[in-house]
C-alpha cells in the first residue's frame, strides 16, 4: 500500500473514531472532555489556574452535598394513622378518609408534635389550604400551655397577608409580632397542594415550596422549642407525610 494511501486511510479511521455510537456514555463524552482541558491547559499556562479553581470549587460543591445528605438523620416521620405523636392545645385537628390532617374546627388550631430541637429541615409532603386564610408551622416553640402564652417563632403560609405573602413570626408571651421576614406572592396558587420544606439552621430559617425557597429570615430570641402546625379565622388545611432530619 502507498504511503499516501495509508495517511488518507488513517486519517479516514480517526474521523470515524471521533464520530459518537448511539451507545456512547456520558463518561466517555466527560473523558473527551477532559483531554481538551489538559490540552488547552498545556498550550495556555495563564489559564491552568483559573481552569484548575473552577474544577476545585466544583468538587468542593459536591463533597459538600454529599456529606449533608450523608450526614442526615431522620428524627420524627408520620402519615398519620393516628395522632398518639401530636398534643392539641387549642381547637380540634383530626384525620380524614384519606388519612390526612387537618382542622377540624375554625378559629384558632394548635397542635404540637413529640418532637423539639434547635437545628432541623421540616418536610410535608402533602400540606393543602382549601380555603381561608392560611397556616402555619410552629417552630423552637415553648410554654404551649403557659397563662402568659406561647413563645417561639412561626412560618405562615398567608393568603390573608395583604395580596398574599410567605411570613415568619416571632410570638412573645402569646403576643404575635410583626413579621421579620416576609416575601409578597399576590399570584401564587394558595388553594393548590403543595410540599413544604422548613430549613433551621442557627439564627438563619428558609421556608420552601414544591422544593424552591420562597423566604427566608434570622432571629436569634429562640434557640430550641417543639414544632406544630396552626390554622387560624376560616382555614381549612390537610397535612400527610411529614418528615423531620437533623444533620
Amino acid at each position: 500500500m502507498k504511503k499516501s494511501t495509508r495517511i488518507q486511510k488513517n486519517a479516514t479511521d480517526v474521523r470515524h473514531s471521533l464520530q459518537p455510537s448511539d451507545g456512547q456514555t456520558l463518561i466517555e463524552y466527560a473523558l473527551m472532555i477532559a483531554v481538551v482541558v489538559l490540552i488547552l491547559i498545556l498550550a495556555f499556562p495563564s489559564l491552568s489556574r483559573s481552569t484548575i479553581n473552577v474544577f476545585t470549587r466544583y468538587e468542593d460543591t459536591l463533597d459538600q452535598a454529599s456529606a449533608l445528605w450523608t450526614s442526615s438523620n431522620i428524627v420524627f416521620q408520620d402519615d398519620f394513622q393516628s395522632l398518639d405523636n401530636w398534643t392539641t392545645t387549642r381547637g380540634e385537628f383530626d384525620i380524614d378518609e384519606q388519612g390526612r390532617l387537618y382542622n377540624s374546627n375554625s378559629g384558632e388550631n394548635r397542635s404540637f408534635m413529640n418532637y423539639q430541637g434547635s437545628d432541623f429541615q421540616m418536610s410535608i409532603d402533602v400540606a393543602h389550604l382549601t380555603e381561608g386564610q392560611g397556616y402555619g408551622v410552629w417552630f423552637r416553640a415553648s410554654d404551649m400551655d403557659s397563662p402568659s402564652g406561647i413563645n417561639g417563632y412561626t412560618f405562615q403560609y398567608d393568603p390573608g397577608y395583604g395580596n398574599g405573602a410567605f411570613v415568619f413570626r416571632k410570638w412573645e408571651n402569646g403576643h404575635e409580632k410583626s413579621p421579620f421576614g416576609r416575601v409578597d406572592a399576590s399570584d401564587f396558587e394558595w388553594y393548590d397542594e403543595h410540599e413544604i420544606t422548613l430549613q433551621v439552621n442557627g439564627n438563619t430559617f428558609t421556608a420552601f415550596v414544591n422544593g424552591e425557597p420562597v423566604a427566608t429570615a434570622q432571629d436569634d430570641t429562640y434557640t430550641t422549642g417543639v414544632v406544630g402546625l396552626r390554622t387560624w379565622g376560616n382555614s381549612k388545611a390537610y397535612f400527610d407525610d411529614i418528615t423531620i432530619e437533623e444533620g
